[in-house]
């Protein structure tokens, strides 16, 4: 695939080529208008980072959308016969719809598939609504199957390693699209749903070898537990992958045409998007990969920009795992925020305050409910502030403070708050205790805040009112028109 687009109206060369792959994202620079011109086949953004194929030994993406037959993308050449099955519209492409009666896939044996002691399946599958228990999602085919996952009481994998286990958690709510998982590592089995571990269950041994091929849809000897629905991207690895590298599986096929777009990079040293919408983790993508950990489940929902993070303002945070050491004479943090209607007294948005002397936080001012101002430690007192600003409650609001070489500023919604404006002649302090987070921005603890944020960056340099604006209106809308090849970004 190569991707072409216009920069300024000028013509410029493919920034993407080689193999189509329908996994990632896209990651675009810059402060332009860029329009992109994609092959009209293409029907959801392809990857810059792929999906992971270390130890990847079979993979059946369904995509043929006619015949009889279904290719492996492994490499390894194990290709499925496909019998009874009705092609359909996927979770990405194309996916195969299972009758509940005698569908199947059958991919015939290959010593790829004898695995031992380290394995992963992975599914994606959207079983029909009320079509019961005892339902095949795949299996390593033979009497007593080496290793399988299926509906039965609950989602379950299966070993023999001699003698048949199984672990089971709570079967996912029907008639949606569910991203199943199973590992197995020589100690323990693991299922994750949608990219969360949902049960562990210890286990020993080797599988069991037992000479068939791989079933996808139902369990052919003798005809059990026929899957209603539909079944795509099954994949098999010959080691059990980590938790970080299934969430990473969940969220390339996520489907989705909003990507992260990084705009004004100069100076970027943290950018987090919160559009991971599961797991404990949100990951930086300015290339420094301070990754944020989620502590005292602040929850997904739906943000300004794809998803975010709601604080409850008791106890939730996320550590961002950096303190800026390097951060001294400017810093421009930037985020979309939507507070509740209640806070803590000196309610913190983000920050890393310690003892009244070093870091950066954004705090209410005291307990006058949504007034905010942001402040900074010099080593000797906290004295170096803005003047304060009010947010409203329950309203998406971009919020960007800024530190230059002689003040302290504040944008919303792209307009300096002249109002807001503080000298700031003195050097920041980095923190040493505490890294900076979102939902709380004290070291003492105490402060949380309630409510959404979204978006965050931290620059080491302060931006312009022009760069400020243009970050305010990028917006990061992306438009896929499959039929007539067009993706617009406007950043």
């Amino acid at each position: 695939m190569k991707i072409f687009f216009k920069k300024n109206n000028k013509n410029e060369n493919s920034i993407f080529g080689g193999e189509t792959s329908k996994y990632g994202r896209f990651v675009f620079v810059g402060l332009l208008v860029f329009t992109f011109f994609v092959a009209p086949i293409i029907t959801s953004a392809s990857a810059v980072k792929t999906a992971n194929k270390n130890g990847l030994v079979g993979y059946w993406a369904f995509n043929e959308g006619v015949g009889t037959k279904t290719g492996d993308a492994s490499g390894k050449g194990i290709n499925g016969t496909v019998a009874n099955t009705t092609w359909s519209s996927g979770r990405f492409g194309k996916a195969l719809y299972f009758n509940g009666t005698d569908s199947i896939v059958s991919a015939p044996y290959n010593s790829a598939l004898d695995l031992t002691n380290n394995i992963t399946m992975s599914v994606w599958y959207k079983k029909d609504v009320g079509s019961g228990t005892n339902k095949w999602l795949l299996h390593k085919a033979t009497v007593n199957t080496s290793y399988a996952m299926f509906i039965e009481g609950g989602l379950k994998m299966r070993l023999e390693h001699p003698s048949m286990q199984d672990c089971l958690v709570t079967e996912p709510s029907e008639g949606v699209w569910h991203h199943a998982v199973s590992t197995y590592d020589g100690a323990n089995m693991k299922v994750y749903v949608d990219g969360v571990l949902k049960n562990t269950c210890a286990a020993t041994g080797n599988i069991n070898l037992t000479g068939g091929g791989i079933e996808i849809g139902m369990f052919s000897s003798p005809g059990y537990y026929p899957f209603k629905g539909l079944i795509d991207e099954v994949r098999i690895y010959n080691r059990a992958l980590t938790a970080s590298e299934i969430l990473d599986l969940y969220k390339a096929g996520d489907g989705g045409i909003i990507k992260t777009i990084v705009s004004g990079k100069t100076g970027l040293v943290g950018y987090w998007p919160m559009n991971e919408g599961v797991g404990t983790r949100a990951d930086d993508v300015s290339g420094y990969k301070n990754n944020g950990t989620l502590l005292n489940s602040p929850t997904w929902v739906t943000g300004k920009l794809g998803k975010a993070l709601s604080f409850n303002g008791t106890n939730s945070v996320v550590d961002f795992g950096t303190k800026f050491p390097n951060i001294t004479t400017a810093i421009t943090v930037s985020a979309w925020v939507n507070p509740g209607s209640t806070q803590m007294t000196y309610a913190d948005i983000w920050g890393n305050h310690q003892g009244d002397v070093k870091g950066i936080v954004m705090q209410q001012n005291a307990a006058t409910t949504n007034q905010f101002l942001w402040s900074y430690g010099n080593g000797v007192g906290w004295t170096n502030n803005s003047g304060t600003f009010n947010l409203t409650a329950n309203t998406w609001t971009h919020v960007v403070a800024i530190k230059d070489a002689s003040y302290c500023y504040v944008y919303l919604n792209g307009v300096e708050q002249v109002s807001a404006r503080g000298n700031c002649v003195s050097d920041i302090v980095p923190a040493t205790t505490m890294n900076f987070s979102a939902g709380l921005g004290y070291a003492g603890g105490g402060r949380y805040f309630n409510g959404k944020i979204d978006d965050i960056r931290v620059y080491n340099r302060a931006l312009s009112a022009s760069e400020v604006s243009d970050l305010y209106k990028s917006g990061g809308q992306v438009t896929l028109n499959a039929s007539r090849g067009l993706l617009m970004v406007r950043i």
